[in-house]
């Protein structure tokens, strides 16, 4: 989502789409899914807007930071999230009441827990088993496992998954490689559309992969 100030110079998304060389931004780095790609996937590019470019100046860092620096009226909007903000409300109450949310996304990709493809079977099941089992046991320990969870805004805790799982990440990717690509100066057409079509392949072989087709 976007963050801007209740009494900042703006308060409505258009104002922002409209003039976006007149207004400070903060922001998560490139690899961020809700600081950077998502923002710049659903909103930004789709205006032919390039966050890294486009705007007065810039502030890149945590959502906590971003959030500050709005607040603080050392950016006009930031890019941020409904997970970290509400970490943020909890430790900034007075700060995070100067802000208002002017633009949300869809759903971000749950964040899943990856491990390396060449570990011994017998650990990756002992990995998969700890995380799966995390905050169900009974007792103490178990207590203490959950309020683990609660303070990580997971308290539903995790569940078995495969590669299928990155699809979302991979499709984010995806969109983002091919917005650039239809927003980006070009030596002519020819050249656009030989780079969409290797984004094309290329996605398509990584989405085939982790559903596990093929060979």
């Amino acid at each position: 989502m976007l963050l801007a100030r209740k009494d900042g110079p703006f308060n409505k998304l258009d104002d922002l789409l409209a003039r976006p060389e007149q207004w400070r931004l903060a922001r998560g780095d490139s690899r961020s899914v809700s600081g950077f790609v998502l923002p710049q996937v659903q909103l930004f590019l789709p205006h032919r807007i390039e966050m890294e470019t486009r705007f007065r100046s810039e502030i890149v860092g945590t959502h906590q930071a971003t959030a500050l620096a709005v607040a603080n009226g050392d950016a006009d909007v930031a890019t941020n999230n409904t997970t970290d903000f509400a970490r943020f409300r909890e430790q900034f109450p007075e700060e995070a009441d100067r802000l208002q949310v002017i633009w949300r996304s869809e759903p971000t990709p749950q964040a899943p827990i990856v491990a390396r493809r060449d570990l011994p079977p017998d650990l990756q099941k002992k990995l998969r088993a700890f995380f799966v089992s995390y905050g169900h046991v009974s007792g103490p320990r178990g207590d203490a496992q959950r309020e683990t969870l609660k303070a990580l805004h997971a308290s539903l805790g995790y569940v078995a998954a495969d590669n299928r799982a990155l699809l979302p990440a991979a499709r984010l990717g995806y969109q983002l490689a091919r917005q650039s690509a239809l927003n980006g100066r070009w030596v002519d057409e020819a050249a656009r559309q030989a780079r969409l079509a290797r984004i094309e392949s290329a996605y398509a072989e990584q989405a085939a992969a982790l559903r596990g087709e093929g060979r």
